[in-house]
């Protein structure tokens, strides 16, 4: 997998992923460019409706399929032509974030201070946080978890790293609410 994810690195290609649980059930895809990889990861701009949707971080154990099929393709020459790939690549580029250990990850994102989501989809656990990192170790991050209105939890909310399914920066989603939740009281 390692020689097929790089040659899509460096053709930036346009695929479709799809990742699933230990058992072998499918839990999402992502579509989008992989921008680097190490042993563990990848790293993924993705797309919605042709447009930047952030930046995710997928374990590589967990992937079940790449697909370039001629729909990957073809919304590829969509994305060129009309300058959209060329906003992904170069959004990447201004990141500056890149694939480590979960805690220098982590760590990076508190630095930048932007939010973060975190998924955690494994079996019947079915979670969704968002927010800043409040702070993270060897084992496990904290976010300073807000909700759909904004409001913030009174305490961090722990996430184990063997129980994170993906996790997302630079999501408008995300910037969105962080953005409009510092502000309630």
């Amino acid at each position: 997998m390692k020689k097929r994810i790089q040659k899509h690195i460096n053709k930036e290609e346009y695929v479709k992923i799809y990742i699933c649980d230990k058992d072998g059930t499918s839990i999402t895809n992502f579509n989008g460019y992989i921008h680097e990889q190490d042993k563990n990861f990848l790293l993924m701009s993705t797309d919605y409706d042709f447009f930047y949707n952030g930046t995710v971080v997928i374990r590589k154990e967990d992937i079940s399929e790449i697909k370039r099929t001629e729909n990957e393709q073809f919304i590829q020459k969509i994305m060129e032509k009309e300058g959209l790939k060329n906003v992904i690549f170069e959004r990447n580029k201004s990141l500056n974030f890149h694939l480590d250990s979960y805690e220098n990850m982590f760590q990076t994102i508190r630095e930048m201070q932007i939010p973060v989501i975190i998924e955690a989809l494994y079996g019947n656990d079915d979670r969704f946080q968002i927010g800043p990192v409040a702070s993270c170790n060897n084992k496990h991050v904290k976010i300073n978890y807000f909700n759909a209105r904004g409001e913030y939890d009174l305490k961090p909310v722990s996430c184990k790293y063997k129980e994170i399914t993906h996790f997302t920066i630079d999501s408008k989603y995300a910037l969105l609410y962080y953005k409009y939740s510092k502000f309630i009281d």
